[in-house]
C-alpha cells in the first residue's frame, strides 16, 4: 500500500516530497502573537516546522490547510514498536491547542524480539496470531 501511494505521489505535479525533513511544530498563533491569554480560544493553524536534518536547519512551511499524519506513539512503551513510534504528532497537536481524546484506542504491536545492545524489531501478526483461531490437525492421507 505504501509504494502504491508513493508512486501516485511522485506522479502528481502539485506535490512535493520532502525527504530528511522532521516536523516539529505546527505555526499557530502562539508562535505569532505569543501564548494565548485564553487557551480554550480558537486556534489556527498556518502551516508547520521542520528540521531539515542534512542542512541542520528548521524550515517554515506554510499551508492553508495542515493535516497531521504522523504514526503512532507504541514506543512510549520500551520495548514495543519501532524506535520512531514516538508520539509527536499527538505532541504537536496538543501543543496547537487540539483536542486530544481516545488515546487508550491506539493500536500498538505489543510483540518484538529483544536482543539486548540492538533494537527490538516487530514480530510478524502471523507469528503472534499462529494457532490461536483455530485448532490445527495433521492433514489425514489416504
Amino acid at each position: 500500500m505504501e509504494r502504491a501511494l508513493l508512486k501516485r505521489v511522485s506522479e502528481h505535479p502539485q506535490i512535493v516530497i520532502y525527504e530528511n525533513h522532521i516536523a516539529v511544530d505546527l505555526i499557530t498563533e502562539h508562535h505569532v502573537i505569543g501564548e494565548l491569554r485564553n487557551p480554550r480560544a480558537e486556534t489556527h493553524c498556518w502551516g508547520a516546522y521542520a528540521l531539515d536534518v542534512k542542512a541542520n536547519v528548521v524550515k517554515m512551511f506554510l499551508a492553508s490547510v495542515t493535516m497531521l499524519s504522523t504514526g503512532g506513539a507504541g514506543h512510549v512503551y520500551l520495548y514495543t514498536n519501532p524506535l520512531i513510534a514516538t508520539g509527536d504528532g499527538v505532541a504537536m497537536a496538543a501543543r496547537a491547542g487540539a483536542n486530544i481524546a481516545n488515546m487508550e484506542f491506539i493500536q500498538f504491536h505489543p510483540t518484538t524480539l529483544y536482543n539486548s545492545g540492538s533494537p527490538s524489531f516487530l514480530i510478524s501478526e502471523a507469528v503472534r496470531g499462529f494457532g490461536q483461531c483455530c485448532e490445527h490437525r495433521p492433514a489425514k492421507i489416504s
